[in-house]
């Protein structure tokens, strides 16, 4: 038993290491890939300038030998000019000297090997030269303006430059031309290379950003050393050296002084990894949330506002006090008022007391920066707020929204929307405690109600075969047998509405042409429609609609319509019924005058015991239309209903059937 904690630590430490390892290697993978995309990159711009992929071999070498040599001779006669002009005394220049003091050793010191140059002035007279007849490979011609120390008075110099011919092995041309021809072979290679590792990277780059301060077994980031560098020391000291390395970078493009190059080369092999660490530390930092506050900037004016806090407190305690009440008393726009009014106060003494300009820059960035960190911590808790009142508005009410770090009056709102979802929850909660009590409650009493009903219906079918002298019993007994007749129908209703609106009701939904099951239960109600001078009027299209419903659940919600009819509408008209499909649906319309005004909204007359005869003579529960718009919407179809006036309509919609 002793054995196993020292060895799940050995197992720990080789977990660490092996994680250790594995970045460590991408981290170097990661850098000679950005390093071959760099030079890859740089080098097909620098060819591209050259015409390497637009122009011959020839064309593209007389081009390099152009530059080249036009670079050289500006910067020889640059130099010998150096070397002539006095620095020690601005104002003294030998300018009118430099003739007589350039020579062919001076050329010969300054130039680059195996360039040879002839100096003219604007008359042609050759002031130096170190060409001796050489068999010329390339030659060209440009001029130089030299000023002096003031710029007070300037001399234009013509350059002849002449690229002689070398014998193999023997110069820096040969070893060009080599270099010229190899590189122009493979121009095309290097825009692959350099597509490759920039895609190689860039997966490389994602996967070291998604696992920086992450370790094994650990579900938090963690910082190292090296992230708790505080944050604007290490961006300034990487835009410094950003900012070297482009200067010499531009140098070395502008000068073609190979001196440099080696430094440039070195600078950017030294930035990949700098630039890796750099982008990791900052991914961990963002996710350990310590960006902005692992900062000197945020520390000194952390410890700036607690000094402010601590003298607020202590030293003008009981005004603090006060004004602090009548601060946190005020509403928002006041204090956001009050806010702008100190800030354009500070920012006019600033601008009357300030007196140079560079101060007041640097001011206005202090301030801008200030103000930019506050607007984004305010458009963050807006944001949280927003999302917390989205939730909300979708019927997410188990959402709480984080009050931590909120100024006093977001806090408040985020309290109170907080104590919203909670009161709707707890209304929600309620509400489906009282439907379900009263469902059960529904269900049981009709349940309890449904046997003594059935054996008093029974006793009085018995009384009824059995003669009674009077004429008056009789009539009580069939206003008896009637009265249990509705009792039962209403509770039938009962249950019928309680488990459609629970959704317990089992439904088998089958094919169903309309005009069939509606022609069906117009036959079942001719009778009772022509006892209440009823004309019936059907309506079909060609070809009948086919709709996938229960067949017993869409006969009730017929019998409750023509039922409805049979009770309400006007003796001695006619009950319209529109049978029609269009856009993937089948729409079924009742239509009919009512023989009651209809005083009642229409949105009303689907709710539970609501009926159009508010004097209640006829029988009914008020429960047909509420039942036929529960069974329509479990099996799939809407009702709608509308009046007019005296005109009742009731639209029944459903979706087509569309055999697979």
């Amino acid at each position: 038993m002793t054995d196993r904690p020292e060895a799940s630590t050995k197992q720990k430490s080789t977990s660490f290491l092996f994680h250790d390892s594995i970045k460590a290697l991408s981290l170097l993978l990661a850098c000679f890939l950005l390093i071959s995309s760099l030079f890859s990159i740089i080098s097909v711009v620098l060819l591209a300038e050259f015409g390497f992929y637009t122009g011959t071999f020839e064309a593209t070498q007389r081009e390099v030998y152009t530059h080249f040599g036009k670079t050289t001779a500006e910067q020889t006669l640059i130099d010998v000019y150096q070397e002539v002009y006095d620095p020690v005394d601005p104002n003294y220049s030998k300018i009118d000297e430099y003739d007589e003091a350039l020579n062919a050793e001076l050329l010969r010191r300054f130039a680059t090997d195996n360039v040879l140059l002839t100096i003219t002035d604007p008359g042609g007279r050759v002031l130096a030269s170190t060409y001796r007849g050489e068999e010329v490979q390339y030659e060209g011609e440009t001029s130089v303006i030299l000023y002096d120390g003031n710029e007070k008075a300037a001399i234009e110099r013509f350059v002849h430059f002449v690229i002689p011919v070398e014998k193999e092995g023997s110069g820096l041309f040969y070893v060009m031309d080599l270099w010229l021809a190899q590189v122009y072979g493979q121009r095309f290679a290097l825009i692959v290379i350099g597509f490759i590792s920039f895609v190689l990277f860039s997966v490389l780059f994602v996967l070291l950003l998604s696992t920086a301060g992450r370790h094994p077994k650990e579900s938090e980031p963690r910082l190292s050393v090296f992230d708790r560098l505080p944050t604007d020391l290490m961006i300034a000291f990487y835009g410094v050296y950003a900012w070297l390395l482009t200067e010499l970078i531009l140098q070395v493009t502008e000068s073609w002084k190979p001196v440099l190059i080696v430094p440039a080369a070195l600078l950017i092999l030294i930035s990949s990894p700098l630039f890796l660490l750099f982008c990791c530390s900052f991914a961990t930092r963002c996710k350990c949330g310590t960006l902005i506050k692992n900062t000197v900037c945020y520390q000194i004016l952390y410890w700036f506002w607690r000094g402010i806090e601590w003298f607020w407190r202590h030293a003008l305690c009981p005004i603090g006090r006060t004004i602090h009440q009548v601060i946190a008393g005020m509403p928002v726009v006041w204090k956001t008022a009050l806010i702008l009014f100190v800030v354009s106060f500070v920012e006019f003494f600033a601008l009357w007391f300030i007196p140079t300009r560079s101060a007041l820059l640097i001011c206005w960035l202090v301030e801008t920066l200030i103000f930019t960190v506050i607007i984004l911590a305010m458009a963050l808790i807006m944001r949280r707020l927003q999302a917390g009142g989205q939730a909300l508005a979708k019927g997410d009410l188990q959402y709480k929204i984080d009050e931590s770090h909120m100024p006093s009056d977001f806090k408040e709102h985020a309290r109170d929307l907080n104590s919203i979802s909670e009161g709707m929850s707890r209304a929600v909660e309620e509400r489906m405690k009282s439907e379900h009590f009263r469902t059960e409650l529904i269900s049981n009493v009709s349940h309890d109600i449904k046997t003594p009903l059935t054996t008093i219906i029974s006793y009085i079918n018995l009384l009824q075969q059995e003669k009674f002298e009077s004429e008056a019993a009789g009539k009580y007994l069939a206003t008896l047998d009637r009265q249990s007749t509705r009792l039962k129908k209403l509770m039938e209703d009962l249950l019928e509405i309680s488990k459609a609106s629970t959704g317990n009701m089992s439904i088998v939904p089958t094919p169903c042409e309309l005009e069939v099951l509606l022609s069906q239960a117009l036959g079942e109600y001719e009778e009772r429609m022509a006892k209440a001078d009823l004309i019936p009027v059907l309506h079909i299209t060609s070809p009948s609609p086919v709709i996938l419903a229960d067949g017993q659940l869409l006969w009730r919600v017929f019998d409750n319509l023509l039922s409805n009819a049979v009770k309400y509408a006007m003796p001695g008209t006619r009950v319209y019924l529109d049978l029609t499909q269009e856009d993937g649906y089948a729409t079924l319309l009742f239509r009919n005058i009512s023989k009651e005004e209809l005083n009642v909204p229409a949105a009303d007359l689907l709710e539970r015991f609501v009926r159009g005869d508010r004097s209640r003579h006829s029988e009914g529960s008020g429960l047909g239309l509420s039942i036929a718009q529960s069974l329509t919407e479990l099996m799939g179809g809407e009702l709608s209903l509308e009046i007019d006036g005296d005109l009742f309509k009731v639209s029944l919609r459903f979706p087509l059937y569309v055999e697979k």
